[in-house]
């Protein structure tokens, strides 16, 4: 080969290789798929996967890449809140399962809250087990059937601070209680967005150590657009649960 044609396949082959590698861009992607698109693992940022250390936080950031993402075979990634795809962004489960945190005991409020406008409340003892992040359901009465509510909030709002007694959340609790209401830890575990998908991806409920569900805001997976269907799950098996017939998520009770 001619020295010079021998410096340009050397080049050619050295920009391939920058390409799957990332050289330079700062990325903690694990691969290349189609084109300029990288998927990336929790792994890259924390995630332990032992099902016993909380891997939200390492998830949350994983999806905040905007990058696809690929579980690794075998790992249990424990979650103690909601974990949302954005837009177009693709779950290879890889035969991976993620599974809910135990829940935490339920606690009370007397706060008198009315719908679309309470966004603090104060409960009746202090909440030593609720942090940051958590989102709530409030409810009163029992909820005896799946198609029946009585008293039940499910804007599912999360909790923005803590002080004392004094629960601040980001959104307006969706329903208007008085007297003594019960105030629940509850998330759906993947929130789907227009266009994004997951596959091969087991959901454990941990249904033994959660202690109350409903599942408007306790489903395995939540699809954002709702009846429009646009999201893909495929190959989702339920662990230790059963599978609803509705809208092929699966539920808790």
């Amino acid at each position: 080969m001619q020295p010079h044609r021998l410096c340009i396949f050397g080049l050619i082959v050295f920009c391939i290789l920058l390409g799957f590698t990332g050289c330079g861009s700062g990325s903690s992607a694990s691969s290349t798929v189609g084109g300029n698109r990288r998927s990336v693992k929790p792994e890259d940022f924390g995630a332990v996967g032992n099902g016993v250390t909380d891997d939200t936080v390492a998830l949350v950031r994983t999806v905040q890449s905007n990058q696809d993402i690929v579980f690794t075979t075998g790992k249990v990634y424990l979650v103690s809140g909601r974990i949302t795809l954005n837009p177009g962004q693709k779950l290879n489960g890889n035969h991976a399962t993620i599974k809910k945190a135990a829940q935490p005991a339920f606690i009370t409020t007397s706060t008198t809250i009315s719908n679309g406008t309470t966004t603090q409340i104060t409960a009746d003892t202090t909440p030593t087990e609720y942090s940051v992040g958590n989102s709530l359901v409030f409810s009163q009465g029992s909820q005896a059937q799946l198609n029946s509510q009585t008293n039940l909030s499910t804007s599912m709002s999360k909790i923005v601070s803590i002080q004392g007694n004094v629960i601040t959340l980001d959104t307006p609790i969706n329903q208007t209680f008085s007297g003594t209401t019960d105030v629940h830890i509850s998330y759906s575990t993947l929130e789907l967005k227009s266009g994004s998908g997951v596959a091969d991806l087991i959901f454990d409920g941990n249904g033994a150590n959660w202690s109350w569900a409903r599942w408007e805001c306790t489903q395995e997976i939540f699809d954002a657009r709702d009846r429009e269907c646009c999201a893909r799950y495929d190959g989702i098996r339920p662990q230790r649960e059963r599978r609803s017939y509705h809208w092929c998520l699966t539920y808790r009770y």
